[in-house]
Order: structure tokens, then C-alpha cells, then sequence
């Protein structure tokens, strides 16, 4: 058997299936689901860069990646803003660090190292005990998730000190206001566009429309968005969680759900309400939700973990990572001895200037 190197923009439609037979059957992650996977591929179909889909074509060992080169000789999977993990697919059976080491020699030219990014250790094919010298684990970032043991009280009770008395005296203030504060659950497929026009506008009004990184209602962001709630939402596994005051949206979530996970995808809210916190009430009011389902036993949120937001809500930590597989330990070398002599010389003429 051997590894076959297509396009992906055209291969992966007549393999959709197999990718998600082979998702399926390795714990069937919902962000490596076709649904989230092509409507990527989609919004990178004018890249210059094309993705390519590596797939070994094995009846008992199985394996598929997207990939695309970032220099010479170098390749790393299609690592797109949008998706949280890497994406690439192995049949339990399988050696993955072997048959990485087998795709460095099918690529197209010469292949010398291929980086497998963004690994969660809970779903992985990659053992960071793997010492081999031509493999380099990185550490990529820590991540936080909340497990929904036992009920919300204890939990909430088990929160940070500033952050209950913080939402508390903020609701209070919006009561004496006569702000009705409500949390509103979006899951039908024909809600998405209406609730991504919402979370667009929020986002437009802060920072990320400054930094030029906001979601747009029609651009490319935003179809994504809108396309993958439409398609998970028709299978139960789309929401956006809205906190709305007095029956307006003023913070928006993004999420999708399966096996009792639910991922947060994107959370944002209106500027103008800012002293309100709106953001840290719809996070409570959503937890607050998924306690009373019984089907839900943890939520995921797959960023940066940071002092003020991720460890108000959570202290389940762990850490991410990154594979860079090597075509021999000379080639490892080689590459960290020129990445040492551009650092020199980057810093020196830094000194210079």
C-alpha cells in the first residue's frame, strides 16, 4: 500500500464518506466531521497555496491528512484560524508516527519535514513519549475545558470569589435598571442567518473590527459560520446562545455539541454595553443551561487559556502540541542549525538599526 496526493478541494467530496467512516471510528470528533472539514476547504478555494489530501488507501490501516506546503522541502497539515485541532485521520491500528515518516517520501519534490500542528492530547494519534530523534514535540498552548460533574451550585460555589460577586452585582444593577436579562437558544437551521447577523454586529463593534479580524455577516468568516450551524444544527449539534436584555441581543456564542461535548467556537458582545459585562453573563447563563441537560458532560474551549477568562470559569488545564516529523536526524539538524544563524543574524541587524 501506499500514500496517494490529490487535491482536496476536488478529491474530497467522493471521499467525504470514508473520512467520516475513519472520524467515526476514532472517537468521531465533531470538529474533524465533514461538515466542519469541507466548508473550510471551501473558504480556502482561492488560497494560492492549494490543500492537498494525503490518503492512505488500506483496507485494515487507513489513514487520511490535509496538508499544504510552507516552504521547501517543508509541509505542515492545514492549520486554518477557524479550526481549533489538526486535522488528520489514522485507523486505530495503525503506527501514525510510521506512516507520517512513509508520507515525507510520497510528497510532491522533496520532502523534509512535515509538522503535524494543534494536537489535543485527549484525542490524538501521537504519543508525547515518543522519543525518536528525528521527531520534536512542541508545546503548542494550554487549553482549559469545564467538566459538568455534579451540579451547578457546587460548581459555581467552587468559582472564583470576584467572579460570582462580579455577575451578581451586575444583574442587580441591570434588575434596578428594569433590564430583563435572558438567555435565548438558537438551534434550527433557518435561525443561523439571523443569529450570525447578530454576532457579526457585535463583533463589529469592538476591537476585532479595529484589528480587521471581526466576522463579517457576508464575508468569508461569516459563510463559514452560517454554513456548518445550518449543517450541524439539522443533526441537533448547532447553537448560539444568545444573552439578550429587554429581548435584545447584547452577547452571542458560538457552539457546536456532540457525545456531551460542546465546543465554543466564538463568543462575543456589544461594546456599548460593556460596563455590563455581557460576555462573562452569557457564560454563566450558559453553563447555567448545560447543567440542566443531563446529556452534556463537558465543554471545550480550545483557545489560549487566560488569567481573566479561562481560569474564572475553569482549573481543568492541558497542555496542546505540535509533531514536527524529520526525513532523518541530519535533516533535523540542518534545519536548526540555519533557524539558529537567521535568529543571529535577525538580531543583529536589529542591534544595527
Amino acid at each position: 500500500m501506499s500514500w496517494s496526493i490529490e487535491n482536496a478541494l476536488d478529491a474530497f467530496p467522493k471521499y467525504r464518506q470514508q473520512w467520516d467512516d475513519l472520524n467515526a471510528a476514532t472517537g468521531d470528533h465533531i470538529l474533524l466531521d465533514s461538515r466542519f472539514v469541507h466548508p473550510l476547504l471551501e473558504k480556502d478555494r482561492s488560497a494560492k497555496q492549494p490543500v492537498l489530501l494525503a490518503t492512505f488507501k488500506s483496507m485494515s490501516e487507513p489513514a487520511m491528512l490535509l496538508l499544504k506546503k510552507t516552504g521547501i522541502g517543508s509541509w505542515s497539515l492545514f492549520q486554518p484560524s477557524q479550526q481549533p485541532i489538526g486535522m488528520v485521520l489514522f485507523s486505530p491500528s495503525a503506527n501514525a508516527s510510521e506512516k507520517v515518516e512513509d508520507l515525507l517520501y510520497s510528497l510532491p519534490g522533496l520532502g523534509l519535514v512535515l509538522g503535524i500542528t494543534q494536537q489535543d492530547p485527549d484525542h490524538t494519534f501521537f504519543q508525547q513519549r515518543d522519543t525518536r530523534s528525528n521527531r520534536e514535540f512542541i508545546r503548542y498552548i494550554q487549553t482549559g475545558r469545564i467538566m459538568l460533574t455534579k451540579d451547578f451550585e457546587y460548581y459555581w460555589n467552587d468559582r472564583p470569589q470576584d467572579l460570582r460577586d462580579n455577575n451578581a452585582r451586575r444583574r442587580r444593577k441591570l434588575e434596578r435598571q428594569g433590564v430583563e436579562c435572558k438567555l435565548e437558544e438558537l438551534r434550527l437551521p433557518g435561525q443561523m442567518t439571523e443569529g450570525i447577523r447578530n454576532y457579526s454586529r457585535m463583533e463589529q463593534s469592538g476591537w476585532k473590527f479595529r484589528s480587521g479580524t471581526a466576522v463579517g455577516d457576508q464575508d468569508p468568516q461569516g459563510t463559514f459560520y452560517r454554513k456548518i450551524l445550518e449543517l450541524f444544527c439539522e443533526r441537533g449539534e448547532g447553537a448560539i446562545y444568545q444573552l439578550l436584555f429587554n429581548g435584545n441581543p447584547v452577547a452571542s456564542q458560538i457552539c457546536i455539541t456532540r457525545g456531551g461535548m460542546v465546543i465554543s467556537l466564538k463568543i462575543a458582545y456589544d461594546e456599548q454595553f460593556r460596563s455590563a459585562a455581557p460576555g462573562f453573563l452569557l457564560q454563566e447563563e450558559i453553563i447555567r443551561h448545560l447543567y440542566k441537560n443531563s446529556d452534556m458532560r463537558l465543554m471545550e474551549f480550545y483557545g489560549r487559556v487566560t488569567e481573566g477568562w479561562t481560569k474564572k470559569w475553569t482549573d481543568e488545564i492541558r497542555t496542546m502540541f505540535h509533531v514536527n516529523f524529520y526525513r532523518n536526524v541530519q535533516v533535523r539538524s540542518g534545519i536548526h542549525f540555519l533557524k539558529s544563524i537567521l535568529t543571529r543574524k535577525k538580531g543583529t541587524l536589529l542591534g544595527e538599526s
